[in-house]
Protein backbone atom coordinates (compact mmCIF):
# COMPACT_ATOMS: atom_id res chain seq x y z
CA UNK A 1 0.00 0.00 0.00
CA UNK A 2 2.83 2.35 0.83
CA UNK A 3 4.43 1.76 -2.58
CA UNK A 4 1.18 2.59 -4.34
CA UNK A 5 0.80 5.80 -2.37
CA UNK A 6 4.39 6.79 -3.15
CA UNK A 7 3.85 6.06 -6.85
CA UNK A 8 0.64 8.13 -6.94
CA UNK A 9 2.31 11.07 -5.21
CA UNK A 10 5.30 11.01 -7.55
CA UNK A 11 3.14 10.57 -10.64
CA UNK A 12 0.88 13.52 -9.91
CA UNK A 13 3.58 15.89 -8.69
CA UNK A 14 6.02 15.48 -11.58
CA UNK A 15 5.82 17.84 -14.50
CA UNK A 16 5.85 16.37 -17.98
CA UNK A 17 8.05 17.96 -20.60
CA UNK A 18 7.59 17.42 -24.31
CA UNK A 19 8.94 19.07 -27.41
CA UNK A 20 6.35 20.65 -29.66
CA UNK A 21 6.52 19.36 -33.22
CA UNK A 22 7.36 21.73 -36.05
CA UNK A 23 4.16 22.26 -38.05
CA UNK A 24 3.44 22.01 -41.75
CA UNK A 25 2.24 25.24 -43.39
CA UNK A 26 -0.60 26.32 -45.64
CA UNK A 27 -0.46 29.47 -47.73
CA UNK A 28 -4.00 30.76 -48.21
CA UNK A 29 -4.84 34.15 -49.70
CA UNK A 30 -1.26 35.30 -49.14
CA UNK A 31 -1.29 34.35 -45.46
CA UNK A 32 0.91 31.56 -44.08
CA UNK A 33 -0.94 29.40 -41.57
CA UNK A 34 0.37 26.62 -39.32
CA UNK A 35 -1.36 23.27 -39.71
CA UNK A 36 -2.28 21.09 -36.74
CA UNK A 37 -2.34 17.99 -38.95
CA UNK A 38 0.23 16.26 -41.15
CA UNK A 39 -1.51 15.60 -44.48
CA UNK A 40 1.47 13.84 -46.09
CA UNK A 41 1.66 11.11 -43.44
CA UNK A 42 -1.20 9.13 -44.99
CA UNK A 43 0.59 9.30 -48.35
CA UNK A 44 3.85 8.05 -46.80
CA UNK A 45 2.02 5.23 -45.02
CA UNK A 46 0.73 4.03 -48.39
CA UNK A 47 4.05 4.75 -50.15
CA UNK A 48 6.85 4.14 -47.62
CA UNK A 49 9.49 3.99 -50.37
CA UNK A 50 8.78 7.69 -51.14
CA UNK A 51 9.75 8.89 -47.65
CA UNK A 52 13.12 10.64 -47.46
CA UNK A 53 15.71 8.18 -46.21
CA UNK A 54 18.37 10.57 -44.91
CA UNK A 55 16.10 13.30 -43.56
CA UNK A 56 17.29 14.85 -40.31
CA UNK A 57 15.09 13.83 -37.40
CA UNK A 58 14.97 15.55 -34.03
CA UNK A 59 12.67 15.54 -31.03
CA UNK A 60 10.96 18.60 -32.53
CA UNK A 61 10.61 17.11 -36.01
CA UNK A 62 10.00 13.36 -35.88
CA UNK A 63 8.57 13.39 -39.45
CA UNK A 64 11.88 14.50 -40.96
CA UNK A 65 10.27 17.17 -43.15
CA UNK A 66 8.22 20.36 -43.06
CA UNK A 67 5.71 20.64 -45.90
CA UNK A 68 4.29 23.84 -47.32
CA UNK A 69 0.94 23.66 -49.12
CA UNK A 70 -0.72 26.35 -51.19
CA UNK A 71 -4.07 26.88 -52.87
CA UNK A 72 -3.66 27.73 -56.57
CA UNK A 73 -6.82 28.18 -58.64
CA UNK A 74 -8.83 26.42 -55.89
CA UNK A 75 -6.55 23.37 -55.98
CA UNK A 76 -4.42 22.37 -52.99
CA UNK A 77 -0.82 21.92 -54.12
CA UNK A 78 2.39 20.94 -52.40
CA UNK A 79 4.68 23.95 -52.80
CA UNK A 80 7.74 22.79 -50.84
Amino acid sequence: MRNILLFVLLFFTCEAFATAQAPDFLIYKGETLELDVNPLEEYFEKNPDRRLKDAPISSGLWRGYIATFEFKKNVLTLKK
